[in-house]
Protein backbone atom coordinates (compact mmCIF):
# COMPACT_ATOMS: atom_id res chain seq x y z
CA UNK A 1 0.00 0.00 0.00
CA UNK A 2 0.83 3.63 0.31
CA UNK A 3 0.91 5.84 3.28
CA UNK A 4 -0.25 9.32 3.21
CA UNK A 5 0.51 11.45 6.19
CA UNK A 6 -1.71 9.72 8.96
CA UNK A 7 -4.12 7.57 5.86
CA UNK A 8 -2.96 4.44 4.56
CA UNK A 9 -4.18 3.43 1.02
CA UNK A 10 -4.30 -0.39 0.80
CA UNK A 11 -3.50 -1.17 -2.97
CA UNK A 12 -3.12 -4.84 -3.18
CA UNK A 13 -3.92 -7.64 -1.06
CA UNK A 14 -0.99 -10.73 -0.80
CA UNK A 15 -2.77 -13.75 0.62
CA UNK A 16 -0.07 -16.28 2.72
CA UNK A 17 -0.19 -20.05 3.38
CA UNK A 18 -0.42 -20.62 7.00
CA UNK A 19 2.65 -22.88 8.50
CA UNK A 20 1.97 -22.91 11.88
CA UNK A 21 1.41 -26.16 13.88
CA UNK A 22 -1.99 -25.87 15.23
CA UNK A 23 -5.08 -25.35 13.74
CA UNK A 24 -5.89 -22.03 16.33
CA UNK A 25 -2.66 -19.81 15.20
CA UNK A 26 -1.12 -18.24 11.97
CA UNK A 27 2.45 -18.02 10.87
CA UNK A 28 3.01 -16.60 7.67
CA UNK A 29 4.82 -18.69 5.12
CA UNK A 30 7.90 -16.57 4.70
CA UNK A 31 7.74 -17.41 1.16
CA UNK A 32 4.80 -15.86 0.61
CA UNK A 33 6.22 -12.62 3.02
CA UNK A 34 9.24 -12.51 0.73
CA UNK A 35 7.24 -12.73 -2.15
CA UNK A 36 5.16 -9.61 -1.06
CA UNK A 37 7.67 -7.85 0.23
CA UNK A 38 9.34 -8.09 -3.52
CA UNK A 39 6.37 -7.07 -5.27
CA UNK A 40 5.98 -3.89 -3.09
CA UNK A 41 9.15 -2.43 -3.98
CA UNK A 42 8.77 -3.06 -7.58
CA UNK A 43 5.74 -1.23 -7.61
CA UNK A 44 6.99 1.75 -5.73
CA UNK A 45 5.09 0.72 -2.66
CA UNK A 46 5.40 -0.85 0.69
CA UNK A 47 3.63 -3.70 3.10
CA UNK A 48 1.82 -1.67 5.31
CA UNK A 49 0.03 -3.96 7.27
CA UNK A 50 -1.86 -7.62 7.61
CA UNK A 51 -4.77 -9.37 7.48
CA UNK A 52 -6.31 -12.20 9.36
CA UNK A 53 -9.63 -13.67 11.07
CA UNK A 54 -10.58 -14.72 14.35
CA UNK A 55 -13.02 -17.01 13.12
CA UNK A 56 -14.47 -18.21 16.50
CA UNK A 57 -13.79 -15.20 18.04
CA UNK A 58 -14.54 -10.95 17.37
CA UNK A 59 -12.32 -8.55 15.79
CA UNK A 60 -10.24 -7.18 18.01
CA UNK A 61 -6.45 -7.89 18.55
CA UNK A 62 -5.65 -11.61 20.75
CA UNK A 63 -2.53 -11.84 23.31
CA UNK A 64 -0.84 -13.25 20.44
CA UNK A 65 -1.39 -10.47 18.12
CA UNK A 66 0.07 -8.12 20.39
CA UNK A 67 2.89 -10.50 21.48
CA UNK A 68 3.51 -10.80 17.59
CA UNK A 69 3.34 -7.27 16.92
CA UNK A 70 6.48 -5.12 16.47
CA UNK A 71 6.59 -2.14 13.67
CA UNK A 72 5.36 0.81 14.98
CA UNK A 73 3.02 2.13 12.15
CA UNK A 74 1.65 -1.05 11.10
CA UNK A 75 -1.76 -1.93 10.13
CA UNK A 76 -3.90 -5.21 11.33
CA UNK A 77 -6.95 -5.32 9.42
CA UNK A 78 -9.30 -8.29 11.91
CA UNK A 79 -12.43 -10.08 10.86
CA UNK A 80 -14.11 -11.32 13.63
CA UNK A 81 -17.68 -13.84 13.26
CA UNK A 82 -19.61 -10.47 12.16
CA UNK A 83 -17.48 -7.34 12.02
CA UNK A 84 -14.37 -6.20 10.07
CA UNK A 85 -12.23 -3.63 12.22
CA UNK A 86 -8.86 -1.68 11.55
CA UNK A 87 -5.93 -1.39 14.01
CA UNK A 88 -2.49 -0.13 14.12
CA UNK A 89 0.29 -0.73 16.23
CA UNK A 90 1.95 1.26 17.92
CA UNK A 91 4.67 2.09 21.05
CA UNK A 92 3.33 -1.60 22.35
CA UNK A 93 -0.43 -1.47 21.82
CA UNK A 94 -2.99 -1.71 19.51
CA UNK A 95 -5.22 1.76 18.77
CA UNK A 96 -8.38 0.85 16.28
CA UNK A 97 -8.14 3.27 13.23
CA UNK A 98 -11.06 4.19 10.89
CA UNK A 99 -11.57 1.30 8.23
CA UNK A 100 -12.97 3.36 4.72
CA UNK A 101 -13.51 1.05 1.79
CA UNK A 102 -13.49 2.13 -1.67
CA UNK A 103 -13.72 0.16 -4.73
CA UNK A 104 -11.61 2.74 -6.56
Amino acid sequence: GIRQGTKARVTALHPARNVAAHSDRFEMDPVDQFAALRMARATGQAVIGCYHSHPDGVAWPSGRDLAGAGEDGFIWLIAGRDELKAFVYLTGRFTEADLVTSSS
